[in-house]
Parts: C-alpha cells; sequence; structure tokens
C-alpha cells in the first residue's frame, strides 16, 4: 500500500484533501488511487487521466462530510474554491481536478462562480486564513463511496448558473464518454 494514501479508517473530508493535494502537485498515481474502483476501471477505460480546472493559484476549503444514508456506505463532501484578492499571497491550494482526455490540457471546470456575501475566510493549504470580498466562488461536492481500502471519490456535483447542479459519474463510462465530447468539443 502506498504510504502516502490516507489510512482505510480516514473520514471522507482527508480522502477529499489528500486526493485534492495529490491532483494539485502533479502526484497524478496517488490521485487515482484515490477514486473507487469502479471509477479507476472506467477513466481508464475511455482513456481519461485526471487534470486540474481552472488556476492553480486557487485556494480551497475541505468541509465535513454529510452521509446520505444511515449505513454510510456513501458520503458527500462540500468544497469552496477562491481565486486570492489581487495582491494577496498566492498559496499551494489547488482548483477542482477534473477527469478530461489528457490531450486536452488545462479546461474550464463547468461550475458555478458567485461573489461571497460580506467576504468569508479560506483556509490555505497552510492553514492560514484570508479574508476576501471580491474572489469568485466555485462549490464542488464530492461523492464518496466505502470499500474495503477505505473512502473513495466515485463523483462530483457542481452547480451551472441558472442551469441544472452537473453530476459527473466517474464510474458511468456513457457519462464519462459525454464529458470526454464535451471536452473535445464533439457533440
Amino acid at each position: 500500500m502506498d504510504e502516502r494514501l490516507p489510512p482505510p479508517h480516514a473520514e471522507p473530508p482527508v480522502v477529499v484533501q489528500a486526493f485534492l493535494e495529490a491532483s494539485r502537485s502533479g502526484q497524478d498515481e496517488l490521485a487515482m488511487e484515490l477514486l473507487s474502483s469502479k471509477a479507476r476501471e472506467a477513466t481508464g477505460r475511455e482513456g481519461l487521466a485526471l487534470d486540474r480546472a481552472g488556476k492553480a493559484s486557487m485556494v480551497f476549503e475541505v468541509r465535513a462530510a454529510e452521509f446520505p444514508a444511515v449505513d454510510r456506505q456513501a458520503a458527500y463532501v462540500p468544497s469552496v474554491w477562491r481565486e486570492p484578492a489581487s495582491g494577496a499571497i498566492e498559496s499551494p491550494s489547488t482548483a477542482p481536478p477534473t477527469a478530461v482526455p489528457p490531450t486536452a490540457g488545462m479546461q474550464p471546470a463547468v461550475t458555478r462562480q458567485e461573489k461571497p456575501a460580506g467576504g468569508s475566510a479560506v483556509r490555505t493549504a497552510e492553514g492560514s486564513a484570508s479574508e476576501s470580498d471580491e474572489s469568485p466562488v466555485v462549490q464542488v461536492t464530492w461523492i464518496l463511496r466505502r470499500q474495503a481500502e477505505g473512502w473513495r471519490i466515485a463523483g462530483m456535483a457542481t452547480a451551472v448558473a441558472n442551469e441544472e447542479p452537473l453530476l459527473i459519474n466517474f464510474e458511468d463510462p456513457d457519462d464519462l464518454r459525454r464529458i470526454k465530447g464535451d471536452v473535445a468539443g464533439e457533440p
């Protein structure tokens, strides 16, 4: 077992944090290991790789998990990304990774951006906080499934301005083919 992986008993937010840090630092193999086994199979079969969306200067906050069922076999972990206000010190935090074709490069994620009301504190990778009234907000909820090796990421959901929420199921080959076509500009 890779010692960089969270232990099997790690809570879902710890797994999401590790996934985002691995993606930010270019540790693609580690990030892939944090996907569910079905998601790894589907992304491999569709020829997709994880790639960051947005700017590397974005800071992120991973929030507490929510469990949709009493058996706690699935979890939702909300996260928030903000672009630092101009003049702010950039942190090594990350933008959300998405599954895209390896040749697509840096593609923008389909997300809702909004201005925080009255500003809010943002936890950076170093654990410090900064206040911002001007930074756009990107909200992503990670969907995790409990497996023998611990919690693993199965998909993500985000809201798009004036549209239905966007759900990306990393375990569904049809959904991945659709996303691959959207990124490549295919109908």
